[in-house]
């Protein structure tokens, strides 16, 4: 029977992009949304609590799986500070909670009315950084921490309606749009990676794809887990 998936975050070029793609290539049906508006893209903004729930509500028939891919990193360290929250530390705090955190829990409180209810799945995309600190960071890895604290407790709230949720943590992912966010911060960040990461070479939005794609399919009893795909980046 063809399975049917939501993957919010599909900015040309993400993982969530990627996913799409091979999902679709898999035998998928794939409804597929991110902030841009473009042809072909459903438009969803998900800090805004109404357009996830038009989105969502526009939805019909079972689906196995919600994708949430959406992220956004704002490189801050604690010194860098001004006198007005424009620009500020506390700015890039709350955009990136919002998208990263509060985005997920909407996205996933409506997506238990469109879910198969037999068995469905919720995939979040999280990041090694909740056990790995880099400089410029720590708002980042905040959001992903609550990311984490959602999977975890999730994932027993929505047990008894047969709703998984897993969080994939991986490390840094070449070629992506958001490693094309701020190039200064991301060469550093490269280049500590180079020398504490055990696996030669640099993970891929493609490669992050076929892990999150086998988790839709096959990780319903990995629920409550937050995996760490990372190249043993220590």
């Amino acid at each position: 029977m063809r399975k049917n998936a939501i993957v919010v975050g599909c900015r040309k070029g993400s993982i969530g992009w990627h996913t799409r793609d091979l999902l679709i290539s898999l035998g998928w049906h794939v409804e597929w949304f991110d902030r841009e508006q473009v042809a072909n893209r459903h438009h969803v903004d998900v800090t805004q609590y109404y357009s996830v729930m038009e989105m969502m509500l526009k939805r019909t028939g079972d689906y196995d799986a919600l994708i949430y891919t959406a992220g956004i990193n704002i490189p801050k360290t604690i010194d860098y500070n001004s006198d007005s929250e424009t620009g500020s530390i506390y700015e890039a705090w709350n955009d990136t909670m919002n998208v990263n955190a509060k985005g997920a829990l909407t996205c996933i409180d409506k997506f238990t009315r469109v879910c198969n209810k037999k068995r469905s799945i919720v995939v979040l995309v999280g990041s090694n950084t909740t056990s790995v600190p880099r400089s410029g960071s720590f708002v980042y890895g905040a959001s992903k921490m609550a990311l984490s604290g959602l999977t975890k407790h999730l994932a027993r709230d929505l047990a008894s309606k047969r709703i998984a949720v897993v969080q994939v943590d991986f490390g840094i992912v070449r070629g992506t749009p958001m490693t094309g966010q701020s190039q200064v911060q991301f060469k550093k960040t490269y280049k500590e990676l180079a020398y504490r990461q055990k696996w030669p070479e640099a993970f891929t939005a493609e490669q992050a794809a076929e892990w999150i794609s086998f988790i839709a399919d096959k990780g319903h009893f990995a629920t409550g887990n937050c995996l760490k795909i990372d190249g043993a980046e220590a």
